[in-house]
């Protein structure tokens, strides 16, 4: 049996959420365990930012399947401020965003509130999908900037 090589690092871990980066993928991974107040919400993406900037890479994998609604004024914020504060944490000021959406159609249409908020800033590419595998593709097709 061959051991798989590991190629992330957990850089933070809580019964909300875990984020790592994947050194292979290089990107942040974020993983919502699941559904949180605002004041979570928002806390861990003010703690995505700091680690966006020490990590210092263009690509962000988000999996939702767990995290359930998200209120519309944090959707706007999201969208608005945090993502753009994202992107210029980045080599190249441009963030790609992959997310992974469950078939939950209200989670669907706040993910699609988001990406549309956000890709007008023109700090971001976001894209959606069912799978891992397919997000993971996507975001390998991104090329890193720097």
């Amino acid at each position: 049996m061959v051991a798989e090589k590991k190629t992330y690092t957990v850089l933070n871990n809580s019964t909300y959420c875990e984020i790592r980066h994947d050194t292979e993928l290089q990107a942040l991974v974020l993983t919502y365990k699941r559904s949180g107040a605002s004041e979570e919400f928002r806390a861990i993406h003010h703690e995505l930012l700091l680690l966006m900037g020490k990590v210092r890479v263009n690509r962000l994998l988000v999996n939702t399947l767990k995290l359930g609604a998200v209120a519309p004024e944090d959707q706007r914020w999201l969208g608005h401020a945090m993502i753009p504060s994202l992107a210029k944490q980045t080599p190249a000021l441009y963030l790609f965003a992959a997310v992974l959406v469950p078939e939950n159609i209200f989670t669907k249409l706040a993910v699609e509130q988001v990406e549309g908020i956000s890709e007008a800033t023109g700090t971001c590419t976001n894209r959606h999908f069912s799978s891992y595998t397919e997000a993971k593709n996507w975001l390998r097709k991104q090329l890193p900037l720097s």
